[in-house]
C-alpha cells in the first residue's frame, strides 16, 4: 500500500483537529494548516515528518495517510499528499 484514503462527515475534520489525546494518551494530530486545498485543511502529525493531509470542503471530511517507512519516510512525501488531495477536490 502506497496511500489510505478515509471520507466521513465534515465534523470528522474538526475533531482530529481538535485532537490532543487518544485512550487517555497525548496524541495531538495538528501540525500546520494548509491553504489553497478544499475549504480548509492542515497536516500531522507534530514533528519533523508529516505524512497525513487532512481536508474538509463542504460538508466532507477526507483523511490522506502515507504509510510511515522509517523515521524519516514515508511512500508519500507531505507535498505528494498536497497533490492528490487537490485531484480529489477538485472532483467533488
Amino acid at each position: 500500500m502506497i496511500v489510505m484514503v478515509h471520507s466521513g462527515p465534515a465534523a470528522l475534520y474538526q475533531r482530529a483537529k481538535d485532537q490532543k489525546t487518544y485512550a487517555g494518551v497525548p496524541m495531538p494530530l495538528f501540525h500546520a494548516n494548509v491553504a489553497g486545498i478544499g475549504d480548509e485543511a492542515f497536516d500531522s502529525p507534530p514533528g519533523p515528518l508529516q505524512y497525513v493531509l487532512y481536508v474538509r470542503k463542504g460538508t466532507t471530511a477526507l483523511s490522506f495517510t502515507a504509510y510511515y517507512v522509517s523515521a524519516n519516510k514515508a511512500t508519500l512525501t507531505i507535498e505528494q499528499l498536497k497533490q492528490l488531495a487537490k485531484i480529489a477536490v477538485s472532483r467533488m
